[in-house]
């Protein structure tokens, strides 16, 4: 388990607003958030001298893409989960903003990786070191 996520973590209020998110997802912006990804992650992995959240995030919201495009019958509540983490991940004006020296994709890092916890157990082969 990455590091900051033993000190930071989301409320259960800010979780039930998440899933508030979650359930109102529309499965029809699946295809851009697919497209889209790929360009932010690859933005964040140029960047020299990663924190070890960016890391944990970088790996995290990696796998949940991987699952979202290579399972196309995942079941609605499971694709709406991981685009929400997509969503949240692409949203540059988010909780912190991204654009915060040192800690802009702190908030990105909690919130991907909560969504990561939760669908760990039904799709662990995708967690494997």
């Amino acid at each position: 388990m990455a590091e900051f996520d033993k000190q930071l973590h989301l409320t259960e209020d800010d979780k039930k607003r998440y899933q508030i998110e979650i359930d109102e997802i529309d499965l029809d912006i699946k295809k851009r958030l697919l497209n889209d990804a790929p360009e932010k992650i690859t933005g964040l992995l140029k960047k020299p001298d990663l924190t070890e959240f960016q890391v944990s995030l970088l790996k995290d919201i990696t796998i949940l893409y991987t699952i979202l495009k290579t399972l196309p019958n995942l079941d609605e509540n499971m694709q709406r989960k991981i685009m929400f983490a997509l969503k949240y991940f692409e949203d540059s004006d988010d909780e912190i903003p991204d654009d915060i020296p040192g800690i802009g994709l702190l908030d990105d890092a909690i919130v991907v990786h909560w969504i990561v916890e939760e669908i760990k157990q039904d799709y662990s082969q995708y967690f494997m070191a």
